[in-house]
C-alpha cells in the first residue's frame, strides 16, 4: 500500500554481503567499546576499535572478531530460534483476536 516500505531482504549472518554492510560501522555488540572511558579519558578499547573501523574503511577488509563456542552455537541455531519466535508471535496474535488453536 501507499507509504508502506518493502521488507529488506534476509541477509545471511556471516556472509560476504553481511560483512560488507557492517564494514567500518559501529555495531551493537561493540557499543561498549565506543563509550568506554577511564578516569583520564577514552579507554584503550575505544581507541583500538576506532582504529579498526578506520582500517576497515581504508582497506575495504573486515576484521573478523573472536567467536566463542557459544556464539557459534547461536549462529548455527538462529534459524530454529527465529522459527520458534515466529510461532510464538503468531500464537499471541491469534489469542488477541480470540482465536484458539487445538
Amino acid at each position: 500500500g501507499v507509504g508502506r516500505e518493502e521488507a529488506p531482504p534476509m541477509i545471511v549472518q556471516g556472509s560476504d554481503e553481511w560483512k560488507a554492510l557492517r564494514l567500518g560501522k559501529v555495531t551493537a555488540s561493540r557499543v561498549a567499546d565506543v563509550v568506554a572511558r577511564t578516569k583520564t579519558g577514552p579507554a584503550a578499547s575505544r581507541k583500538n576499535y576506532a582504529a579498526q573501523l578506520i582500517a576497515e574503511r581504508l582497506t575495504g577488509v573486515v576484521v573478523d572478531g573472536f567467536q566463542s563456542k557459544e556464539m557459534q552455537h547461536g549462529t548455527e541455531t538462529e534459524p530454529q530460534a527465529r522459527a520458534a519466535c515466529r510461532l510464538q508471535v503468531q500464537a499471541v496474535t491469534l489469542a488477541k483476536r480470540g482465536v484458539r488453536r487445538g
